[in-house]
């Protein structure tokens, strides 16, 4: 379990300031109310157990930077069943490894899968956006939702990844190369040492993903979204060049 948690940590989660929720089941829906603390330890131990389904926000609190993005993909909505959703999520990967980036794909316990992005440094969640969105329109892919899904305050969560699906009261987490979409289940006990395997893929790779989208936009806003992208590195570079030594306002 501790593996886990370290894991969960260093691709998504912060120790501090990470806003949650656990998700309840209402009739055939299921929500996810957000919480006036922040999630602490004892929370994602309780998830893990599969005691409860926890939802995150990937955006800290405060610093208003993640280390993750995620393309969800659901049935039926994007594609007619698992298998079609399946191959969908792995399009999406090797058009993100054409650019360089790493990403990997979670089954989401019921119905649809995310493609997970991990970053080696926090960025601006406008950045992380702009990934998402670079590498679903160069798939050819209309992304109905990602996340982060909001900028600067999201307004949704995303289902940790390991914890449980109310529906269908089966583990979510990352796929194998031997996933069977007619079979869908993950095997949980073997997520620490998949997630040990991840990548974080470098800012600049990043940005240069995202800077690329401009090339999509009609030629009024072409220079406008580049400046964006170029200032939400800059901005990146120097929030990052402080490490863990942050001024107190930023704190």
């Amino acid at each position: 379990m501790n593996e886990i948690k370290d894991q969960l940590y260093r691709l998504i989660l912060n120790k501090e300031a990470q806003k949650y929720a656990f998700a309840v089941k209402q009739g055939n829906e299921v929500k996810y109310p957000h919480q006036k603390d922040y999630l602490s330890e004892a929370d994602l131990t309780k998830a893990i157990k599969g005691e409860a389904s926890l939802g995150v926000m990937l955006i800290q609190d405060k610093s208003g930077l993640c280390k993750a993005g995620c393309i969800d993909i659901d049935v039926p909505r994007d594609a007619k069943d698992l298998t079609e959703g399946l191959t969908l999520a792995q399009t999406l990967k090797e058009t993100a490894k054409i650019s360089n980036l790493r990403t990997y794909i979670e089954f989401s316990g019921n119905r649809g899968y995310h493609l997970w992005i991990f970053s080696e440094k926090a960025v601006t969640a406008s950045l992380m956006q702009n990934v998402l969105k670079a590498i679903a329109s160069q798939a050819n892919f209309d992304c109905k939702e990602y996340f982060p899904n909001k900028v600067p305050t999201e307004s949704k969560c995303i289902k940790l990844p390991c914890s449980l699906h109310l529906k269908s009261n089966q583990r979510c987490g990352f796929i194998s190369s031997n996933f069977n979409p007619n079979e869908p289940q993950i095997d949980f006990n073997s997520q620490a040492e998949l997630m040990a395997d991840f990548v974080q893929n470098e800012l600049e790779d990043l940005t240069a993903i995202a800077n690329s989208s401009v090339d999509n936009l009609t030629s009024g806003n072409k220079e406008s979204q580049f400046e964006s992208n170029k200032k939400q590195s800059e901005i990146n570079q120097k929030l990052n060049s402080f490490g863990n030594n942050h001024p107190s306002c930023i704190n």
